[in-house]
């Protein structure tokens, strides 16, 4: 006599299967990585009670010394996996200093049989969510599912009561062992079919980490999945190295140097490597060739503004190029020789392809592509070798599309991409080929680069993951190297990320994350009083106060599309100010009128509009962005692309009454307009970040920038001076961008 139980615990939607080690929201498995589901498994399994980090930790990981932050990376992508409950509490609370309670009621159900004899016959099929059980010698066959409950359906066998109905009827043998032998068929059957229609890949995937450096910005995998390059970028300065997946020493094949990577990829027989590079000597972007072991490099090609994406035999490759005197994107071919030159399709400026994201199928006959759709968002179009027909693949309005490659099957291909409405999470999807149905590879927390590269048997997938941690620090505005640190947030949140503005009060707007949605928030210069102005469930970034603090503007994707809205000080009587789209405001000091980005009637450019609402007047037609207003509201500073997708975006200056171009600034190699460009309290220069470290300023009676003196040696985000100018504001962060290896467990 045993008793076997299958322990499941349910809780709200959820069913945690602890034997099978998945997690179910109504019906369907929810991706978790192992050492996830493992502290969620422990927080349910003590429901109620306060686990303590240590012995957290040492349930997760007994047999390893890791660091805290694994643990609470992990708690916070189960909240974010998990939601919240009926009553919208998280299922996971946290205790300052102590550890995590989960507080959700929790029931253990059972999916299995209790069998009652010596003997039985297990018979399981993969195609079902409930599992069938047929015992002999009398056992009851139950159908669970997985809520305690038995099925009304199932067959039951009654088990005799008395000792003379043991000996049971040879007949009884054989119904029994027809029954097992149709159940068994019937698996047979499944799984046949089943491997007829392949599941889509990396469903299941170990995840491996690569490298520690914490600089990588670009990666690229060779065909045969031994070895990978990536470009690490420090102290303004970038490099080229090669690694084997298998471990070892890092060999740099290209020494520090003040150019920038665009892209960097292996040939098909992993001979070479071919890398586009920007600097003073290659403005407009140069194709290199290097032996994959290191070497000289052969120039290749001028004028390639980002990446080449290479047939399979490395002897053609694509690109996207831009044409400002005819306004169009153009889908481009060559010969790696560089010679046969040819453009395979054009379209609008305003419907144009993303420069990163070519990919060329692996029998050579199309080219994957990512490209702004009629929506305005974006779509990944296929377009034919051959003559340039192009199809849409997919109708799922994605936020962006970074990089393709197909799968070597041609049934679909993987995408970094961001879905619609998701404000930073830029994740690795599979794509399917030819219907277009997209299906994220990983859930979690973290983002994963601009890149993907895959091996040429479809197993491994190489990427680069991306985490990040903000905090906002206050400095008197004449000594910045004092500045104090007055947030505090975990991997995940961004304090100050994409919100940053002084109120006239002297008080602060700043950015935060909050269950996946980027909210905005007001404190106390000191960090005190902390206060939420804006709800969970939208993007609500890029917040300007105005002079009087009678309102907040900002952008949000509350009416589906990124729009201008205004609000109260304190967050109501929110009103939507643009419709046709509006992105990046920043409101005049007076508060009677802004301006924003937007491509209304499908051209970018730079527009105003009332502070009350109304009909936009278009202010400048060519390529600007990030317009911010002087002090005076005389003038408004963007950044300036005189073509394109330009490598060199200029500084510009236009007046705000007319948007005449008055003054044009070229700026450094690593200059960053990126939510980055503010006047100076005076209003005689103009500031903005830089990729590497600090701020530079540029005065508008000309000469070169300067650096702003005081502040820390790292990458600066968001800044900007208090309305006396008596104080600074700024956030710092750390960036943990690794290569990662995603192995396709079948």
């Amino acid at each position: 006599m045993r008793e076997q139980n299958h322990y499941v615990y349910a809780f709200g939607p959820f069913h945690l299967d602890a034997t099978r080690r998945v997690l179910l929201k109504e019906g369907q498995p929810l991706k978790l990585f192992p050492k996830q589901f493992d502290t969620l498994l422990a927080l349910v399994e003590h429901s109620g009670e306060l686990l303590e980090k240590d012995e957290l930790m040492r349930q997760v990981w007994p047999d390893a010394i890791v660091e805290e932050s694994n643990l609470t990376t992990n708690v916070s992508h189960l909240r974010k996996l998990l939601g919240e409950d009926r009553n919208n509490h998280d299922y996971i609370v946290t205790v300052p200093g102590r550890g995590y309670r989960f507080v959700a009621g929790v029931k253990q159900a059972f999916d299995e049989v209790v069998v009652h004899e010596r003997t039985r016959v297990t018979v399981e099929s993969e195609e079902q969510t409930d599992v069938e059980r047929i015992a002999e010698c009398g056992a009851v066959v139950v159908r669970g599912n997985g809520q305690g409950e038995t099925n009304p359906n199932a067959v039951t066998v009654a088990k005799p009561q008395n000792a003379s109905t043991r000996h049971i009827p040879w007949i009884w043998f054989g119904v029994l062992g027809g029954i097992v032998f149709l159940a068994i068929a019937a698996v047979v059957v499944s799984r046949f079919a089943r491997q007829s229609t392949p599941a889509a890949p990396f469903q299941n995937v170990a995840l491996k980490q690569l490298t520690t450096k914490s600089k990588t910005v670009f990666s690229s995998l060779s065909a045969d999945g031994k070895l990978f390059a990536y470009v690490s970028r420090d102290a303004g300065k970038e490099s080229l190295w090669l690694g084997h997946v298998g471990g070892g020493e890092l060999v740099a094949l290209r020494h520090p140097d003040e150019v920038t990577y665009r892209s960097v990829s292996f040939s098909s027989d992993g001979v070479s490597l071919y890398y586009v590079i920007v600097s003073d000597e290659y403005s407009q972007g140069t194709l290199f060739r290097i032996p994959v072991l290191g070497g000289v490099p052969e120039k290749l090609r001028d004028d390639i503004a980002v990446k080449v994406a290479f047939a399979a035999d490395t002897k053609r490759f694509a690109y996207v190029r831009p044409d400002a005197e005819r306004k169009v994107s153009s889908l481009m071919i060559a010969n790696t020789d560089g010679h046969d030159q040819r453009e395979l399709i054009s379209r609008p400026e305003h419907l144009a392809f993303r420069t990163r994201s070519p990919s060329w199928s692996i029998d050579g006959t199309k080219i994957a592509v990512g490209a702004v759709s009629e929506g305005g968002s974006y779509e990944i179009f296929v377009v034919s070798v051959a003559n340039g027909e192009i199809k849409p693949l997919t109708s799922f309005a994605w936020e962006r599309i970074d990089a393709t490659v197909w799968l070597p099957d041609g049934r679909g291909l993987i995408a970094v991409a961001k879905e619609k409405g998701a404000w930073d999470s830029i994740q690795l999807w599979h794509i399917s080929y030819p219907k277009g149905e997209a299906h994220r590879v990983v859930s979690d927390l973290d983002n994963y680069g601009a890149e993907v590269s895959i091996s040429s048997d479809g197993q491994l997938l190489l990427a680069t993951q991306d985490q990040r941690i903000t905090n906002v620090w206050v400095a008197p505005a004449q000594k910045l190297n004092e500045a104090k640190q007055i947030t505090v947030s975990a991997i995940g949140r961004r304090d100050g990320w994409n919100n940053l503005d002084w109120t006239p009060d002297n008080r602060l707007l700043y950015g935060a994350i909050v269950r996946d949605s980027l909210t905005i928030w007001t404190m106390g210069a000191d960090g005190n009083n902390q206060k939420q102005l804006t709800s969970a469930g939208h993007m609500d970034q890029f917040v300007s106060s105005t002079g009087d603090g009678r309102y907040i503007v900002f952008e949000s994707n509350r009416s589906g599309n990124a729009e201008i809205w205004r609000a109260n000080a304190n967050g109501d009587n929110l009103t939507q100010l643009t419709n046709g789209g509006g992105i990046r405001p920043h409101v005049s000091l007076d508060g009677k009128w802004l301006v924003y980005e937007s491509r209304r009637d499908g051209r970018r450019g730079i527009w105003r509009v009332s502070i009350e609402g109304g009909e936009p007047v278009r202010l400048f037609e060519q390529f600007g962005f990030w317009p911010r207003i002087s002090p005076d509201g005389k003038l408004i500073a963007i950044g300036y692309e005189p073509e394109l997708n330009s490598t060199k975006p200029k500084l510009g200056v236009i007046s705000s009454d007319g948007g005449k171009l008055i003054r044009v600034f070229e700026v450094p190699r690593l200059a960053n307009f990126n939510y980055g460009i503010r006047w100076t309290p005076d209003g005689k220069a103009v500031t903005y970040r830089d990729w590497a470290k600090g701020i530079w300023r540029q005065s508008l009676d000309g000469g070169e920038p300067t650096r702003l003196e005081g502040l820390p040696e790292e990458k600066i985000y968001a800044y900007d001076w208090s309305r006396d100018g008596k104080q600074f504001v700024f956030v710092r962060g750390a960036e943990i961008r690794e290569v990662v290896l995603l192995q396709n467990n079948k």
